[in-house]
């Protein structure tokens, strides 16, 4: 794990993906910050039909599939965090570092570096806001590396362009 960003990519998620997944989301290391696991997998079994609207894409090292990243119109979402404001403009991103061996190696970080990118190509949106647990140190700190600033006031984090 030498240089972790010139050795990683991003790619769809596909069925085969499930199992790893699954075991990532019952790992200490994410447990505590992905509640409810079984309704991330069911995401992404239905990921063609009831959740198309969601972009699951899986993070590999070297070829070896580590972790997942996914955004979707905070809109369709159903979430209740967002205040006010024109919500047709905002994506929503989550991402994990599932396997233990790659964690705190910069990958989540180059993952949330690509994730705004991979937006501003395939949607309308002109923000990207998120909302990790505040205990969720790593995270947050990671957010405001890569340009993400913090609305004190709504308690998330934000980019625009």
């Amino acid at each position: 794990h030498s240089n972790p960003h010139s050795n990683h990519t991003a790619r769809q998620r596909t069925d085969a993906h499930l199992l790893p997944e699954a075991q990532w989301l019952g790992r200490a290391h994410v447990a505590r910050w992905f509640e409810h696991p079984a309704a991330w997998t069911d995401e992404i079994r239905k990921r063609q039909g009831t959740y198309n609207w969601i972009r699951h894409w899986m993070i590999s090292c070297e070829g070896t599939a580590i972790g997942f990243c996914q955004y979707d119109p905070y809109e369709k979402s159903g979430e209740i965090w967002h205040g006010t404001g024109k919500q047709l403009e905002h994506n929503s991103i989550d991402d994990l570092i599932g396997k233990t061996a790659y964690v705190d190696q910069g990958l989540g970080k180059a993952a949330v570096c690509e994730l705004p990118q991979q937006i501003v190509q395939e949607t309308d949106a002109r923000r990207v806001i998120v909302q990790p647990d505040a205990k969720n140190r790593g995270s947050c700190q990671t957010l405001l590396s890569v340009g993400f600033s913090y609305d004190s006031e709504k308690h998330r984090y934000r980019l625009d362009w």
